[in-house]
């Protein structure tokens, strides 16, 4: 059984947006540091949003 998520769907898209928003170098960071979630849980809902599955290239 796959283990349920530890933040819901509404703060991971919201963080996502925010990384878009800003679309700075070093948004990852800032945005994983207001939320308080790792940079690299960041970076992977980033990839794997929808919008990044559309062919655009992904935030880093």
């Amino acid at each position: 059984m796959p283990t349920p998520n530890k933040y819901p769907k509404e703060f991971r898209e919201r963080a996502v947006r925010m990384v878009a928003e800003l679309d700075e170098p070093g948004a990852l960071r800032r945005v994983s540091e207001k939320l308080g979630v790792n940079r690299e849980t960041v970076r992977y809902w980033v990839k794997n949003a929808p919008a990044s599955r559309g062919g655009k290239r992904g935030l880093s």
